[in-house]
């Protein structure tokens, strides 16, 4: 006595299984959900991101960083990593994170040597406006990088080789703006705000006073004046590069 066995045609069992896989999609990953303070430090945060993470910048441009509030604190409530400066620049952000317990926090001006504020009229303290420094900038993308493969380690190697390329980019900055400024005949200059005492360390300026007098006041003194955008608050500044090459330009007209 002999056992037939019937095989199945393997045609119907490959619809079988395309049949069972059509059935049952995989769930698409959700993306991983930043919030960053503000404009500068953004672009660099979404640059490095890409098509991995979704960004969004707190502070809208134009507005200022002092007396800010959030309008809507659950905007952070999705994130996985908030991005600020830190030295008591963007303290609103501290209280924004509270709605995301879970979230890493990363202050950018934790990873960069800093600078006081020795000169008169300037508030005590470290000064916050790192991001006006290239080299600064550049070190603040790879800790960006960094914190981003740590909440997202799936993607961790795509952020930090777009962290490699965007530090390229920056480092043509600089060389560009350094060739720029070592052309400018006037080494000093006078700011109404703390703000540009990062940009002019690194491009040998100094920095002479800061005071808080009304522009009229330095015109009747025939002093040029000009006017500097630490935050990207210019319509049309919608880069990094762009925001540090405005100033630039600004300098060049007083100081050449």
């Amino acid at each position: 006595m002999s056992l037939t066995v019937r095989r199945r045609p393997a045609a119907l069992v490959s619809l079988l299984v395309l049949t069972f896989s059509l059935g049952c999609p995989h769930k698409p990953a959700e993306r991983t959900k930043v919030v960053v303070s503000i404009f500068p430090v953004y672009d660099l945060t979404r640059r490095i991101a890409g098509p991995d993470a979704d960004v969004t910048l707190i502070l809208p441009q134009g507005k200022s960083v002092q007396g800010f509030v959030p309008p809507d604190p659950a905007a952070a409530t999705a994130a996985r990593l908030g991005v600020m400066v830190g030295l008591g620049l963007d303290p609103w952000m501290d209280g924004l994170m509270k709605a995301a317990p879970k979230a890493h926090v990363l202050k950018v001006a934790d990873r960069v040597p800093t600078l006081g504020r020795p000169l008169p009229g300037a508030a005590a303290g470290a000064n916050p406006y790192v991001w006006l420094d290239p080299q600064r900038a550049a070190v603040m993308s790879k800790a960006i990088a960094e914190e981003l493969g740590r909440v997202d380690s799936a993607h961790a190697l795509a952020y930090r080789a777009r962290a490699d390329r965007l530090g390229d980019a920056l480092d043509a900055l600089d060389k560009e703006v350094d060739a720029k400024a070592a052309t400018w005949k006037t080494r000093s200059i006078v700011t109404l705000h703390d703000d540009f005492g990062y940009f002019a360390d690194r491009y040998h300026l100094r920095v002479a006073a800061v005071v808080e007098l009304a522009p009229d006041t330095w015109k009747s003194a025939g002093a040029p004046l000009v006017m500097l955008d630490p935050l990207g608050a210019v319509s049309g500044i919608d880069s990094y590069e762009k925001l540090i090459r405005l100033d630039v330009a600004a300098l060049d007209q007083a100081l050449r």
